[in-house]
């Protein structure tokens, strides 16, 4: 027969023992990488509309301001077509993208369409005159961090299309973009309200996809513009939820 004594000893043995086995134990959890913050920044914007120059050259140097740069600023140009019947025919203009900016006016709970417009991460819409709004909506934009969920590699290209590989942690809900952008264009308008100016563009989207999300990932491509030179682009990848419109993540690369 085990004395009273014994048993107690034994016990503490026990829990001793269980102690040390929490102590020494460390969970198994999944791994969370965490991207650099950013700001997708999407200009709806026309070389017809009369007050896009202004609001765009007053933006271009808001992009350089140092006190948000340690997030990561990513900003493209979508040239809409519906001032194209104001007496100039903007050539970097598609009906595709003032579709695009149409199918935002429900996202954003805003009456209508206009140019200039900047939509920020998605989330949020208004005019690219306000550079005050533009500093603090980016300077909120680079205070947050979110998931690292995209990845972009095995970027190439063949005839006239450039290819990628894209990965997704739980593409579920998820819309992948994707635009290839030239880093400066300029142009001489000789008709409609800019008549005689030389606008500069930058980062013009000239090919763009979206497609829904593969939980496994996949490979999409982009047409490459027969007057465009591939050295002077840009490749912009980004995910957006299906239901919010939200940017979940974006990448932009260099072609190789």
């Amino acid at each position: 027969m085990i004395d009273l004594v014994t048993c107690r000893s034994y016990i503490r043995g026990v829990l001793a023992a269980i102690v040390c086995c929490f102590i020494h134990f460390t969970p198994c959890r999944a791994q969370q990488d965490f991207a650099k913050p950013f700001a997708l920044v999407e200009l709806y914007t026309s070389q017809g509309c009369a007050s896009c120059p202004a609001a765009e050259n007053t933006c271009m140097p808001v992009f350089s301001d140092s006190s948000f740069n340690r997030g990561q600023v990513i900003f493209l140009s979508f040239h809409v077509d519906y001032w194209n019947n104001n007496g100039w025919l903007d050539p970097f203009s598609k009906a595709s993208y003032a579709e695009r900016q149409r199918r935002y006016k429900a996202f954003l709970k805003s009456d209508g369409v206009y140019t200039p417009q900047l939509i920020i991460n998605g989330k949020s819409g208004f005019s690219g005159a306000n550079s005050p709004r533009l500093l603090r909506e980016l300077h909120a934009a680079s205070a947050a961090i979110f998931p690292e969920i995209l990845n972009v590699s095995q970027i190439r290209r063949d005839g006239d299309k450039l290819f990628f590989h894209y990965s997704c942690n739980d593409a579920s809900s998820l819309i992948l973009n994707a635009a290839l952008v030239t880093t400066s264009d300029t142009t001489h308008v000789n008709a409609g309200d800019n008549a005689g100016q030389t606008m500069i563009s930058r980062n013009t989207v000239r090919s763009f996809v979206n497609l829904e999300a593969k939980n496994n990932g996949g490979t999409a491509f982009l047409q490459i513009p027969s007057t465009c030179d591939l050295q002077r682009m840009k490749l912009i990848v980004w995910i957006q939820d299906i239901q919010t419109a939200f940017v979940k993540d974006a990448k932009e690369i260099l072609i190789p």
